[in-house]
C-alpha cells in the first residue's frame, strides 16, 4: 500500500470513527502476539523488567485467586510490551482517528478472563470518566485481545454513537456486574442504542474514543480471554486540576508516577511514563486528517 492510498484509508478511518466512535483494524502479525504472550507470562510469573515506584491496591497478585485480572502499567514493566506499542501502527492510527499530530502513551491495562472464573464481566462505563485530571476530550484507547474473540469469550463491547451522548463522562461503573446498569443521564439513548461487540480475530486491534461507553459480558468458555487496553493522548491533552467527588482534588495513579512541571503539576508529557509512540516531525509524509 502506497502512502498516498494509505492516506485515503486514514481519512476514511477517521470519518467513521468520529460517527461511530469505535474502529477496527489489523495492526499484529501472529509472531507478534506470540513474543507478546511470552512476556505477559513472564510477568504471571513474577519476572518483573523494571519495578514501579507506586503500590497499585488493584493489581492482581497469585494470592487472589481464579478471579479476573487486572494489572496496570505492564509497558512501564515489562520493555518487550513497551517496544511492541513503539513498533506498531496504533499510535499512527489513533492520530489519525483523533486528528491529532502527535500520539502519547497515558496507560495500559492488562486484563485476564479467565475460564470459569466467577465475576468476568466489565460493567458499562467510560474511559473519560477515570480520566477527569486529563484537559483532553479526543483521547483514545487500544483494545489489543491475544486471540481470537468471538462473542461467547467477552471481547470488549461498544455502544455505536455513544461518544456523543450528554453525561457520557460520567459513567464510572467499570466494575459492576449488572450489564443492566446504566448512568440516569444516558438510560433513555443506551435502551434504543446498538451495542457492537468488538469479536475481533487475533492480530486485529479496536480502537474507541474516549467518551464511548463501552464494557464487556463474563468469559463463558473454556478458554482464557487476555487481552491489553491501551490509552492514548493525544497531543493537547494536559493535567489539568479539578475537584472530584466529596470536593477532594481528583487524582490519577499517573500523576504519582511522572515528573513535576514548572508549577508542580503532574507533567503529562514526562516522557519516561508517556512516551511519544506517534511523532509527526518523524512521519511527516503521513497525511493526518484534521478535526
Amino acid at each position: 500500500m502506497t502512502d498516498a492510498t494509505s492516506s485515503i484509508a486514514l481519512r476514511q478511518a477517521h470519518d467513521f470513527y468520529q460517527q461511530h466512535g469505535w474502529y477496527v483494524h489489523d495492526v499484529f502479525s501472529q509472531d507478534d502476539l506470540d513474543e507478546l504472550e511470552y512476556h505477559i507470562e513472564r510477568f504471571y510469573s513474577g519476572e518483573h523488567d523494571r519495578p514501579l515506584d507506586v503500590l497499585l491496591s488493584r493489581d492482581w497478585t497469585p494470592e487472589k485467586g481464579n478471579v479476573m485480572r487486572q494489572n496496570d502499567y505492564i509497558s512501564l514493566r515489562m520493555d518487550a510490551v513497551r517496544e511492541a506499542l513503539h513498533r506498531s501502527a496504533i499510535g499512527r492510527i489513533a492520530a489519525a482517528l483523533a486528528g491529532t499530530h502527535a500520539i502519547r502513551l497515558f496507560h495500559d491495562q492488562l486484563i485476564c478472563k479467565p475460564p470459569s472464573a466467577p465475576a468476568t464481566a466489565v460493567g458499562w462505563h467510560t474511559d473519560k470518566a477515570y480520566w477527569a485530571t486529563c484537559s483532553s476530550d479526543l483521547m483514545i484507547t487500544a483494545w489489543i485481545p491475544l486471540q481470537d474473540c468471538p462473542e461467547e469469550i467477552g471481547p470488549l463491547v461498544v455502544v455505536d454513537g455513544s461518544h456523543r451522548w450528554p453525561g457520557s463522562a460520567e459513567a464510572k461503573t467499570f466494575h459492576t456486574q449488572d450489564m443492566a446498569s446504566v448512568q440516569p443521564q444516558v438510560r433513555a439513548a443506551f435502551q434504543t442504542a446498538r451495542k457492537v461487540p468488538m469479536a475481533l480475530k487475533r492480530g486485529q486491534v479496536s480502537f474507541h474514543h474516549c467518551l464511548a461507553l463501552h464494557g464487556s459480558y463474563p468469559n463463558k468458555t473454556d478458554r482464557t480471554r487476555l487481552s491489553l487496553s491501551v490509552h492514548l493522548q493525544d497531543s493537547s491533552n494536559r493535567y489539568r486540576r479539578v475537584r472530584g467527588e466529596g470536593g477532594a482534588e481528583a487524582v490519577h495513579q499517573n500523576d504519582m508516577l511522572c515528573r513535576r512541571d514548572a508549577d508542580g503539576a503532574p507533567d503529562y508529557t514526562d516522557p519516561h511514563v508517556f512516551p511519544v509512540l506517534w511523532p509527526h516531525e518523524v512521519n511527516a509524509a503521513i497525511d493526518v486528517p484534521s478535526m
